[in-house]
């Protein structure tokens, strides 16, 4: 993956870093091309963040994404991971 097309973008509440370095590191690994992920503790939204590896700068946090259930399963383990570290 070209770095130069990374983009990661958002909000990333203090305590959260790991988890914005796991997507970081989904898109330096080419695991998803365009990714958001949007993470709410209670009512408190502590992750909102959006990225490409491939330069795409249309791709937004609004951009409406359809995601079948077995792709959230990545989302999911990611935060899974990163919130062991915590």
């Amino acid at each position: 993956m070209a770095s130069d097309k990374i983009i990661l973008e958002g909000h990333c509440s203090k305590g959260y870093e790991p988890v914005k370095e796991e997507v970081l590191r989904m898109l330096r690994k080419g695991v998803e091309e365009n990714l958001q992920l949007c993470v709410y503790v209670g009512k408190e939204c502590v992750l909102d963040l959006c990225g490409t590896n491939v330069g795409d700068t249309s791709y937004t946090r609004d951009t409406v994404q359809v995601n079948h259930i077995f792709r959230s399963g990545q989302c999911l383990a990611v935060g899974h991971t990163a919130t062991d570290k915590l």
